[in-house]
Formats: structure tokens, C-alpha cells, sequence
């Protein structure tokens, strides 16, 4: 139970990040009214046309890409969280394993 824990708290994380913090470029106010947040694949679209930057203009989503979406893409967001629970969990059980064949040192 507990080696399915830890990579669930890492999705979890990682999920979270990986659509705040990703930077994207704006060029014109057409652009803010889409953003698009989310990382590997971008599945919030979200309205920021109340910014009025200098353009080009550097965004990220944070901090309140959950608190502005205008459209969700489906099915990104799942293949999202799948693909870093996947990663998630092989890390921990290949670290779980390599911890196992280290030789322990007695004093």
C-alpha cells in the first residue's frame, strides 16, 4: 500500500506545477483571452485579456490558472495525471529496489 503513497503525492505535485509554472509567450490580446496552461499537454485555456502588457509579453499561468478557466480540454488533463502517476510510481520502485541490493555497512 505504501509503495502506491508516494508516487500519488508526487502526481499530485507534479499535476499542480506543471500547469502554474510553465512560462508561454503572448503577441497580441487575441493570445491572452487563450492561454493555454498545463504541461506536457496543455488542457486549461484560460482568459486573461484583463492584462494589458507590453507585447511580446512573457506569462505564466500561476497563481490562479483553477480560479480563471474558461474551457477544459479533455482528455488531457487525465493523460496528464496518468502519465505522472506511471513515472511517478516506476521512479519509486526502481529507487525501493536499488536501496534493497545496496550492501548495508556495519559499524
Amino acid at each position: 500500500m505504501r509503495t502506491y503513497l508516494l508516487p500519488l503525492l508526487l502526481t499530485i505535485i507534479f499535476f499542480y506545477f506543471s500547469t502554474i509554472l510553465p512560462m508561454t509567450t503572448i503577441y497580441s490580446k487575441a493570445d491572452l483571452k487563450t492561454v493555454r496552461c498545463g504541461w506536457p499537454l496543455p488542457y486549461l485555456i484560460v482568459d486573461k485579456s484583463w492584462r494589458d502588457p507590453p507585447y511580446p509579453y512573457r506569462l505564466k499561468c500561476a497563481p490562479n490558472a483553477f480560479e480563471e478557466p474558461t474551457q477544459i480540454l479533455w482528455p488531457q488533463p487525465l493523460l496528464n495525471i496518468g502519465s505522472f502517476y506511471l513515472l511517478s510510481l516506476l521512479a519509486t520502485i526502481f529507487i525501493s529496489r536499488l536501496l534493497k541490493t545496496q550492501p548495508h555497512h556495519h559499524l
